[in-house]
C-alpha cells in the first residue's frame, strides 16, 4: 500500500500524477442540433408513435369482436347495462390506448412546433 503526500494530507493508494501522466478524457458537448436534424427526429418518432397507437386500437377492436357482451348495430355500439363493469383485461387495453394516444399528439405538437419555426406552417 503506497501513501501519497498532499499538502499535509494522506491519501492511500492514490494514483501519482506527473508530468509525464496521460490526463483523463471530458467528453466534448454536441453541437446543438439543428431544427431540420429535430424535425427528422420527431418525424421518426412521430411514425414509431403511430405504430404503437394503431397496434393499441387494433388490439381493443380485436378484444371487442371476441367480446359476445359487445356488438355493433349501424355503426353504434350495444353494450348491454353492467356487462363491462370493472372488467380488467379492457381496462388495461383501453389505458394502453390512451397512452400511446397521448403519446402520439405529444409527437405531432412538438412537429408543427419545429415546423412553424422553420416556417413550414403558419
Amino acid at each position: 500500500m503506497s501513501i501519497f503526500v498532499a499538502r499535509g494530507a494522506f491519501f492511500p493508494d492514490h494514483p501519482r500524477m506527473s508530468w509525464f501522466s496521460k490526463s483523463q478524457s471530458v467528453e466534448a458537448e454536441p453541437a446543438p442540433a439543428t431544427n431540420e436534424d429535430r424535425l427528422a427526429e420527431i418525424n421518426l418518432e412521430l411514425c414509431i408513435a403511430e405504430a404503437e397507437f394503431n397496434e393499441a386500437c387494433q388490439a381493443v377492436v380485436r378484444y371487442t369482436q371476441k367480446d359476445s357482451r359487445i356488438g355493433f348495430v349501424n355503426g353504434n355500439l350495444i353494450v348491454r347495462v353492467n356487462a363491462l363493469h370493472l372488467e380488467p383485461e379492457r381496462m388495461r387495453l383501453e389505458g394502453a390506448r390512451h397512452a400511446a394516444w397521448q403519446k402520439r399528439n405529444q409527437m405531432l405538437e412538438q412537429r408543427a412546433r419545429v415546423m412553424k419555426d422553420l416556417g413550414l406552417i403558419r
